[in-house]
């Protein structure tokens, strides 16, 4: 009897551990800065995939509170981050109104997507005022090198973020 039991549990375990053939493909986004800030402090805001392959290009809106936090347009307050190896950023256009600011950003010398994780940009800020600042992304497109869009993931997380401005 102690046999049966000992060769249940080995075959329970080995059966467990292994991973599942067609397990369903996994993609975070998520956005990532300092979680407190003070005001009048300048500060970058990070959107950061993992997950992925074959990306290309992508593009999304971000969302912010504009009565705690401003875009800092007194300089170049948008940089590309490591994920691609030749990154192109051609198109930004900016809704001061609708607290919102769209972006697409890709890879101009390349015939193939990047895979991986990495950061996509930054955006850089400005705290004005104390409060909860929050930021999320909505609108999210992925483009693969042969101009598909990435659309077979099972499980797609997208992070938002949250910064608390102090006095």
């Amino acid at each position: 009897m102690k046999h049966i039991f000992i060769i249940f549990i080995i075959i329970l375990f080995s059966h467990c551990s292994s991973p599942l053939k067609d397990e369903p493909k996994s993609l975070k986004i998520s956005l990532d800065s300092i979680p407190n800030i003070s005001v009048d402090s300048e500060f970058e805001l990070s959107v950061y995939v993992e997950g992925v392959e074959d990306l290309f290009a992508m593009s999304f809106i971000l969302y912010y509170n504009n009565a705690l936090v401003s875009i800092d347009t007194s300089m170049d307050f948008i940089n590309a981050g490591n994920y691609f190896p030749h990154p192109f950023i051609p198109y930004i256009e900016q809704s001061f109104e609708e607290n919102r600011i769209s972006l697409a950003i890709g890879d101009v010398n390349s015939d193939e997507g990047s895979s991986g994780c990495g950061d996509i940009l930054s955006i850089h800020f400005k705290a004005l005022y104390s409060g909860d600042a929050i930021f999320y992304l909505t609108n999210l497109e992925m483009i693969k090198s042969d101009g598909e869009d990435i659309d077979d993931f099972g499980n797609i997380e997208i992070l938002n973020h949250t910064i608390s401005i102090t006095p």
